[in-house]
């Protein structure tokens, strides 16, 4: 490997077009050479891998489901008590979301010359700020679930 890192390095810039060519063509097959040793050993690996590589899969489609479910809990527990922290590990976070109808949201806008088309990041973050007042849209706040790290 490292005969190539050597021989890349010392490549002159600009060599005579025959020459240039031909240096080309050999990178093109010395790169196809070790791509292949590299997707051969890639193979093997993942041959002698396989049931670990299927086996984490299965755990991290696992742990997918079990803190899906473990937010849906967290926010029963949060919509029945109103405590945001009702369990160690768990929490509730308020966010708002913007509902609107695109139209109407541009309509707003062209009217208050805030622009010429919709940005509706720009849209969104006003509404956010002033939770929708005189605004065509409606500021939710949605409860969102979260799960600390170390648990």
């Amino acid at each position: 490997m490292e005969q190539v890192l050597d021989t890349v390095a010392s490549t002159p810039a600009i060599l005579p077009l025959e020459r240039q060519i031909e240096a080309v063509r050999d990178f093109r097959a010395k790169l196809a050479q070790e791509k292949t040793i590299l997707d051969t050993s890639r193979e093997e690996w993942y041959a002698q891998n396989s049931e670990q590589i299927i086996y984490v899969e299965h755990i991290k489609h696992e742990l997918e489901l079990s803190e899906a479910a473990l937010r849906e809990a967290t926010l029963s527990a949060y919509e029945e008590t109103g405590n945001k922290k009702p369990a160690p590990g768990v929490g509730i976070r308020e966010a708002k979301k913007v509902i609107y109808e695109k139209p109407d949201a541009l309509a707003w806008a062209k009217d208050h010359g805030v622009c010429l088309d919709l940005d509706h990041k720009a849209f969104e973050a006003l509404a956010k700020s002033c939770d929708g007042r005189d605004m065509p849209c409606e500021v939710k706040v949605e409860a969102q679930a979260t799960i600390a790290r170390e648990l």
